[in-house]
């Protein structure tokens, strides 16, 4: 949580108006961290292998 923290303080002292990260889709415990943190949901990743 400290890192998030200094993250969102360095953020704000640039100006930035939001923070983006991405998680992969199995991660449901580090996606219900996020979400307790106070980060939404936004999008959905799409790739495809070759």
């Amino acid at each position: 949580m400290a890192l998030l923290n200094h993250s969102k303080e360095l953020a704000k002292q640039s100006g930035c108006k939001a923070i983006t990260l991405d998680s992969g889709l199995p991660r449901t415990g580090s996606h219900g961290f996020y979400e307790h943190y106070g980060f939404e949901k936004s999008s959905y990743g799409f790739e495809m292998m070759i």
